[in-house]
């Protein structure tokens, strides 16, 4: 069971969402996707972010 599931099955998991965001889109998203697609999103996103604080880092130095 992935993380986004056990979060479905919560009693109060819609508390838990954003406003205007629902299980119904994030189920979309999730279907519409491999993990291998998923997989490489997360290191794209995860190579931008330590791109974002090195280059923050170099400025303050």
């Amino acid at each position: 069971m992935t993380l986004y599931e056990k979060l479905k099955y919560l009693t109060d998991a819609k508390t838990y969402l954003k406003e205007g965001i629902c299980f119904e889109i994030l189920d979309e998203q999730v279907m519409g996707m491999t993990d291998n697609a998923s997989a490489e999103l997360l290191q794209k996103e995860r190579k931008k972010l330590f791109n974002q604080i090195f280059e923050q880092d170099n400025k303050r130095a």
